[in-house]
């Protein structure tokens, strides 16, 4: 699978767009690992959906492969939506975002690749979506549920990648892993998919794709789930010195100078 196949959900058709995963340095990773497990266990349950608007719109990823792009989208709504006002990006400045951490040039089908993750956060830091720019961003592991909620609940949100099954195109609001499916549960069997993480309670964690409010088990996360990044832009996650979920700026920054 290419992770630019097109899938139909609830028969609509929509576009897949991560490609595999690529690995930063190992300082960066090793950095990363002494963050989370200095920061604070995350609280039982949070759900930053609850303040967003849904349907929250497709970014293009319903005719493009350009997950990567409206991930980052739909994470902005979501941060801004709990600390002061939603904010959505325009399908536009999404694409654009696309095109210029992809290579994709509009108009020319053959470059619509997909993403690669940790490109995408890196074009985000330095050039930004629509104005937007990532102070940094840290690299959790995959399959860790600890880790994953204690990124959603500092950072607003996980930017998360994963190797799909072809179960979803029939699980509707709530995937999980299907052992009776064969070949249709294999990693990968439908394609890979960027997600933005933006809740979770004991059993799970919801997340935002093609515009709507999904719910992941466990189960599913460690099953399919290949990449977490914990991306922090403290201008619009705190605009007023403090997180909504408790932090301040300075240790905002402070979490994150190490790795970044």
């Amino acid at each position: 699978m290419t992770g630019l196949e097109t899938t139909t959900i609830a028969g609509r058709l929509f576009r897949l767009g991560k490609r595999a995963p690529r690995q930063l340095p190992v300082r960066h990773l090793m950095a990363s690992r002494r963050m989370l497990a200095e920061m604070p266990p995350a609280p039982p349950t949070r759900d930053w959906t609850t303040a967003m608007t849904f349907p929250c719109g497709e970014m293009g990823n319903d005719t493009l492969g350009d997950c990567t792009g409206a991930g980052a989208g739909h994470w902005i709504q979501a941060v801004t939506a709990n600390a002061s006002t939603e904010v959505t990006v325009s399908d536009a400045d999404v694409i654009a975002f696309y095109s210029g951490s992809t290579g994709y040039v509009p108009g020319d089908s053959s470059t619509d690749q997909g993403g690669v993750e940790a490109d995408v956060l890196e074009y985000w830091k330095e050039t930004g979506l629509a104005g937007i720019k990532l102070d940094g961003f840290a690299q959790a592991q995959a399959q860790n549920v600890g880790e994953a909620q204690q990124v959603v609940n500092t950072f607003g949100g996980g930017y998360i990648g994963l190797a799909l099954p072809k179960t979803v195109e029939s699980q509707g609001d709530v995937w999980d892993v299907d052992l009776t499916a064969g070949a249709d549960a294999e990693r990968g069997s439908l394609g890979g998919h960027c997600v933005v993480l933006e809740g979770y309670d004991q059993g799970g964690f919801w997340f935002i794709t093609w515009g709507m409010k999904k719910y992941m088990t466990i189960a599913f996360l460690r099953a399919y789930n290949d990449e977490l990044w914990a991306p922090l832009a403290s201008g619009i996650w705190a605009p007023n010195g403090k997180s909504p979920a408790g932090d301040t700026v300075p240790a905002l920054d402070a979490d994150l100078a190490a790795v970044s």
